[in-house]
């Protein structure tokens, strides 16, 4: 459903830099909570992780590489941001988090290079556009489509003219 609220350019650009670019955080943590423990990388400000961690208390660990003041990062954090490439987050953890990544940044292999490092069997929940959208590379879609499977998708509440969704894959086995 694409909500009135979020449609205007405007809007959404003051939205994303107090919230990210998630438009409904609450709505998604419902989805995602039943999957904790979490590990989100690419975290931005925290916002998502502190709307998981009010469901299911300490059960998310949010990372990102960098604290700048581009997009999310001019308002502060929302949760306390463990500073790790999304690549070492995933091979740091072990193998029982669900990987969480919302939107991941456009044109940048950092989410195909995480989700390669993930192990067989391990769930990735992806928040983004499909192929050819906004979200993450061209080698990342094809990855999802090659070694993941899909178990279950949720329509997200969208700003207007942005199509994402969420979705919960398993990495395939070797």
């Amino acid at each position: 459903m694409t909500l009135d609220y979020c449609q205007s350019h405007q809007d959404r650009m003051e939205r994303v830099s107090h919230l990210g670019f998630l438009c409904n955080a609450e709505e998604a943590a419902a989805h995602i909570a039943p999957y904790a423990p979490i590990l989100e990388v690419g975290a931005g400000n925290g916002y998502l992780a502190s709307k998981i961690n009010a469901r299911v208390p300490g059960q998310i660990i949010a990372t990102d590489p960098q604290h700048d003041t581009s997009w999310c990062f001019t308002h502060g954090e929302h949760f306390p941001i463990t500073r790790l490439t999304a690549a070492r987050a995933v091979t740091t953890h072990t193998p029982n988090y669900t990987v969480l990544m919302c939107w991941p940044t456009l044109n940048h292999p950092w989410a195909n290079i995480a989700a390669h490092r993930m192990a067989p069997g391990q769930r990735l929940i992806y928040i983004g556009e499909g192929a050819y959208g906004c979200t993450a590379d061209d080698a990342f879609h094809k990855n999802l489509s090659s070694n993941f499977l899909e178990i279950a998708g949720h329509a997200i509440d969208q700003y207007h003219g942005i199509h994402d969704y969420l979705t919960i894959y398993q990495k395939k086995g070797e």
